[in-house]
């Protein structure tokens, strides 16, 4: 499989998480709820972004066999 396809996802997680990063910090939470539901966002996204860095390597293995 091509490397490529998880740089461009992971560079769409990056710029999610930064986005989402970027509304928490400015205090645009319009509540309690909605700041829980960013957050849970946000983890999402560093889980998702996390998996993609860890499945980088095997990829790249596989390409060289």
């Amino acid at each position: 499989m091509d490397t490529r396809v998880l740089e461009v996802i992971s560079s769409q997680i990056d710029d999610q998480v930064t986005a989402i990063q970027e509304h928490l910090g400015s205090g645009q939470a319009e509540d309690y709820a909605q700041y829980r539901e960013m957050c849970g966002k946000l983890s999402g996204l560093l889980i998702a972004r996390r998996i993609t860095k860890d499945l980088q390597p095997n990829l790249e293995q596989d390409d060289d066999e």
